[in-house]
């Protein structure tokens, strides 16, 4: 971490710093990168990513209709799945999934706090997020036997 923090000019070479100071400049130097990683991506990449995720069909599409999308289906570590999901998308959630019954009458904090109680309960929570290609690549990179899985 010192040797990360000097590199990027954070804090000078040698300089006599504790451990709680390391984790503070770290942690300020995370938090203020506030953008997510799409908007720096190209058109095509956009593009790509979003067929990948089945949100939208080959036809080429204008950036701002792209760049909607991407604001409203792609989340990074400050965002939960669920961040951008409409009352009924929380609702209809927690009806599928044994949760809430479907004449409960709840409100938006309510069915979040839910939805982030019983997010890892639910079997449909890591899987769904990622495609077969992904899970294929994680279990390659992270030395998994090819023969446990075959496309």
């Amino acid at each position: 971490m010192r040797t990360w923090l000097e590199e990027h000019g954070i804090i000078k070479p040698k300089q006599k710093t504790k451990r709680d100071e390391l984790l503070a400049k770290m942690n300020q130097y995370y938090l203020s990168a506030t953008d997510p990683i799409w908007k720096a991506w190209s058109d095509s990449y956009i593009r790509e990513w979003l067929i990948a995720h089945n949100i939208i069909t080959p036809p080429a599409t204008p950036r701002e209709k792209l760049v909607a999308q991407m604001e409203k289906y792609y989340y990074d570590t400050k965002d939960y799945v669920w961040s951008h999901w409409t009352d009924a998308e929380l609702r209809q959630y927690l009806i599928d999934h044994n949760i809430i019954k479907s004449d409960a009458q709840l409100k938006r904090e309510k069915m979040v706090k839910l939805v982030q109680d019983n997010w890892s309960a639910t079997s449909d929570a890591f899987w769904s997020s990622w495609t077969e290609s992904e899970v294929h690549a994680w279990l390659v990179e992270h030395g998994v036997s090819g023969t446990l899985y075959s496309p």
